[in-house]
């Protein structure tokens, strides 16, 4: 594909569309389980879906729809010209990204995002002047005018993963995924959603990019499936002791032989230490047990450092012994004793 070919052929391709399959269905558990090592997680931004097309001439932002004026996809270039700077200097010519726009805050929505990118050009901008739009890239098409449409998609994440270049551009980063950090993509969703995040994609490793199409149970999205809960708080749950994480040489929070927190800034002899976890050290609470119509639930997802020491104060013992302490909760699905993945939103105090 020459040059000339190359703008037209990329800024009229019709975007892919991704599956949302039932979740509880055994081939979504397959794709869950990563049966096979077949499949990547990565973060779901709950933003505006973005393509991005380096050029001789520039830089075109659209989004996935059609625009009712001009007939062609919509144009979102003057509406963030931060990160059109960050990708005409830093991205060579010839480059096509996938991506969402979004804030970095995570626990914010495409509805924020849309309050941006449906403005005219001078408003948009005033509007980011103290919160700016990010791009968060899941995907590359094409780089230096070399086309990556016929890689599978892991060959394509990976390559992404080496050219976007975080310490010169601020405002364009690659989604987080799970390699080589959780051990389940379950996991990976809790962690997503403990800090407001929308979910995962989970797609396979062999999967081609397929322009207008959408393939069953070649991606699947993990989205929160219920809405909010408010359940009776009936206990709390005591920390871990022992930290068993990977982060041991820069670990802050050691006790000493009589189980006290010890002061390494006036230690000698570090053999007689323990490493404990965090809310074990400051004596913190871990989670909640909650009761929502009889299900006896455990929730450690989603609290905050100041929510767990909170748990472990005074006010909230006697307001949990009283029966006026409630939280509020989410999680995937109810079953028939529990929830599953259940995570934690907000105490209502009664």
């Amino acid at each position: 594909m020459n040059k000339k070919e190359f703008l037209n052929y990329f800024s009229n391709m019709e975007p892919m569309k991704y599956y949302e399959g039932d979740i509880h269905s055994l081939k979504a558990q397959e794709m869950v389980s990563n049966i096979g090592d077949k499949f990547l997680a990565m973060e779901k931004r709950d933003g505006e879906w973005c393509r991005a097309i380096i050029h001789d001439d520039g830089v075109l932002l659209q989004s996935r729809s059609i625009s009712k004026i001009t007939g062609t996809y919509g144009d979102k270039t003057e509406l963030v010209p931060h990160i059109v700077e960050e990708l005409k200097n830093n991205y060579p010519s010839g480059t096509v990204l996938l991506g969402e726009l979004g804030f970095i805050l995570s626990s914010t929505t495409s509805k924020d995002v849309g309050a941006i990118l449906r403005c005219k050009a001078p408003k948009a901008i005033e509007r980011q002047k103290e919160n700016k739009l990010y791009f968060f890239a899941f995907d590359i098409l094409a780089y230096n005018y070399n086309t990556y449409v016929d890689m599978n998609f892991e060959e394509r994440f990976f390559r992404l993963q080496k050219i976007i270049d975080s310490e010169k551009s601020q405002y364009i980063l690659q989604v987080l995924s799970s390699e080589n950090i959780f051990d389940t993509f379950m996991e990976f969703a809790d962690w997503v959603w403990s800090y407001g995040g929308e979910g995962i994609m989970i797609v396979r490793k062999d999967m081609k990019y397929a322009p207008g199409k959408r393939t069953a149970w070649q991606s699947l999205k993990v989205k929160k499936k219920m809405g909010e809960l408010e359940a009776l708080v009936i206990d709390f749950i005591e920390p871990n002791r022992i930290y068993g994480g990977t982060e041991l040489n820069n670990w802050k929070f050691f006790v000493d032989e009589n189980d006290k927190p010890a002061d390494l800034t006036k230690m000698i002899d570090y053999g007689t230490l323990t490493a404990v976890t965090k809310p074990y050290y400051y004596g913190w609470k871990n989670g909640v047990i909650v009761n929502y119509n009889n299900r006896i639930i455990k929730v450690t997802s989603g609290l905050t450092d100041q929510m767990r020491e909170w748990l472990a104060s005074e006010e909230a013992t006697i307001l949990m012994q009283t029966g006026k302490l409630f939280a509020k909760i989410t999680g995937m699905e109810m079953t028939e004793d529990s929830i599953r993945h259940p995570i934690f939103l907000d105490i209502v105090k009664y």
